[in-house]
């Protein structure tokens, strides 16, 4: 146990709080997910450390502010981030969805045909199950529950990658983004053009 309190990076994280047992003060871990990070109000891009909010505390203590309820997703940790969703199936658009909870500027980039064409066969929605009352309505690629819950607070752009002009409009956002994030094969990105050395062509950081 002595080790773990003396442990250089547990302690960079302020892992550890004091609390009273029996009479008697001892370390206890903090709760594992912190916030740490905000973006400062006069300089865009600029983050700092503030204090942790890990739920230990009382409202309005140096340890847990209380909670502003006008603030919305722009007021979040990662509010001026703009990352790029080329992610599919579940853990990545699980994990940009996070992102984008977290105040993330998220823009999921969808292919033409990513929810299907004008209409959607009985057996596709038995065997998915994604529709309320497995009814797709008129609208079905709004009412595709699966799509709705993870790309829930994203932004979307429909490209077809595999022509030229999608990819060249790909290459423009790339330009702006903080982040991309995919979950591709190894082969699709080079297939596109998009390797990692062009990447960094595009956007250095």
């Amino acid at each position: 146990m002595a080790d773990l309190l003396a442990d250089e990076h547990l302690s960079a994280r302020d892992y550890w709080r004091p609390i009273d047992h029996d009479g008697e003060t001892v370390q206890a871990p903090r709760s594992p997910i912190l916030t740490t990070v905000s973006k400062t109000a006069d300089q865009a891009g600029t983050y700092s450390r503030v204090s942790n909010i890990d739920g230990t505390g009382e409202a309005g203590s140096p340890d847990v502010p209380a909670v502003d309820p006008s603030l919305s997703l722009a007021d979040g940790p990662l509010s001026g981030i703009r990352v790029l969703d080329l992610t599919r199936v579940w853990a990545g658009p699980c994990a940009t969805r996070i992102m984008a909870d977290l105040g993330a500027d998220v823009i999921m980039i969808e292919a033409p045909w990513a929810r299907g064409g004008a209409t959607v066969d009985e057996i596709s929605v038995m065997a998915t199950r994604f529709y309320p009352d497995n009814d797709p309505g008129d609208e079905h690629w709004n009412r595709n529950g699966f799509s709705n819950k993870f790309n829930i607070n994203k932004r979307n752009v429909s490209l077809d990658l595999s022509k030229p002009g999608g990819t060249d409009v790909l290459a423009d956002l790339v330009k702006s983004a903080d982040v991309l994030i995919e979950n591709y094969s190894p082969r699709v990105m080079p297939q596109f053009g998009l390797d990692e050395h062009r990447l960094h062509e595009l956007n250095p950081s």
